[in-house]
């Protein structure tokens, strides 16, 4: 009884695959714009995974916020900017929402050992920026102070790098390389998963150097801040108290800081920024390409099968029953609903590594 069912399976497959070789072009139009859909709908359900409902991978990472000056813009808007050092200090001595306060900057730098030279991106960071994302190196300690290494230059390897340039050789940690022409320690490597800033490759993090001017000058704006809530305070909490500093600044030292105040900022909702209206906008739009594919795809299937009648019929006569003639039906409907799929979920992923590529 089992093989005999075995067999009537593989031969309504087999004669539903014939049938739609004979008349190909309403299958291959079917699974076209089934693929269209699929494909754009796998392709922007990713970027909305990753950038809105994925979490950061830090330790409480809702507690992370960032922290912006602001200015008068055209019209009275506000805009946003980076902040200087003596102003990150005075945060860091009067703000009590804000538990932990750090600074760090986007740079590059020139890889000229272990291979040929290459430009690759850099973030300098203070000594609180990787205890306030609760991270472990996987080799290493990157906690170590950098006063450890030679003229106090000491560098963390992200794994992407270690990889492709340290040959995957965990011996790499307490060595010495070349980063623009001069020695740096390597204290860590960190895990493959980890990158700071969210979701933006880097290839070394530094320790952050503030040195001369930048210590005392009010408008020298070049650093960006990250801060940890203390506990039992929020986002709005710490904006106000980080706003009425602001002002007392201003106070102080109104040739510097005249107009200008502070912001808080949860840290995802910083990234994700003004993404989130326009990928869910884009994601409703690919949500009703895929439901036009379908209707165009139910209405292609019914002209196929009303052209199909007299086929029907002779099966009929010659003894097919209804549970017959319905397996090569669905069949059909089967083989072209896996074929779309698969090709969907290529031009997907095709469409996917194209946006990251481009990112």
């Amino acid at each position: 009884m089992q093989t005999t069912a075995r067999w009537t399976l593989w031969t309504d497959l087999g004669d539903s695959c014939r049938s739609l070789l004979r008349r190909p072009a309403l299958p291959l139009l079917a699974v076209a714009s089934l693929a269209l859909g699929i494909g754009a709908n796998a392709a922007l359900f990713s970027v909305a995974d990753a950038v809105l409902l994925t979490p950061l991978p830090y330790a409480d990472s809702d507690r992370l916020v960032e922290v912006v000056e602001t200015l008068p813009g055209p019209n009275g808007q506000r805009w946003t900017g980076s902040v200087s050092w003596p102003n990150l200090s005075d945060w860091r001595s009067m703000a009590s929402s804000i538990e932990s306060i750090g600074a760090w900057r986007r740079g590059s730098v020139n890889l000229t050992s272990e291979g040929p030279p290459e430009r690759a991106r850099a973030v300098a960071v203070s000594p609180e920026i990787f205890p306030m994302l609760g991270v472990q190196a996987m080799l290493g300690d990157i906690y170590r102070s950098a006063s450890a290494a030679p003229d106090g230059r000491a560098v963390v390897l992200s794994h992407g790098l270690w990889q492709s340039r340290n040959g995957a050789d965990p011996s790499v940690v307490g060595s010495d390389v070349e980063l623009d022409g001069r020695a740096h320690r390597v204290l860590g490597v960190m895990p493959p998963e980890f990158t700071f800033p969210p979701r933006l490759p880097v290839a070394v993090w530094l320790p952050l150097r503030v040195e001369g001017e930048s210590l005392i000058r009010r408008d020298d704006r070049r650093y960006s801040v990250l801060g940890r809530l203390a506990p039992g305070r929020d986002v709005a909490a710490a904006g106000a108290e980080l706003e009425s500093i602001a002002a007392r600044l201003v106070e102080e030292y109104p040739a510097e800081q005249a107009g200008r105040g502070a912001q808080v900022q949860a840290l995802f909702d910083s990234i994700v920024g003004d993404a989130r209206p326009v990928l869910l906008a884009l994601w409703g739009a690919v949500g009703f390409v895929l439901l036009i594919a379908c209707a165009n795809v139910a209405h292609l299937l019914l002209v196929r099968s009303a052209r199909r009648r007299r086929e029907l019929a002779i099966r009929a006569a010659l003894g097919a029953d209804r549970g017959r003639l319905a397996a090569l039906l669905v069949g059909e409907s089967l083989l072209v609903a896996a074929l779309a799929g698969t090709a969907g979920l290529a031009l997907g992923r095709a469409c996917l590594a194209r946006i990251s590529h481009q990112i």
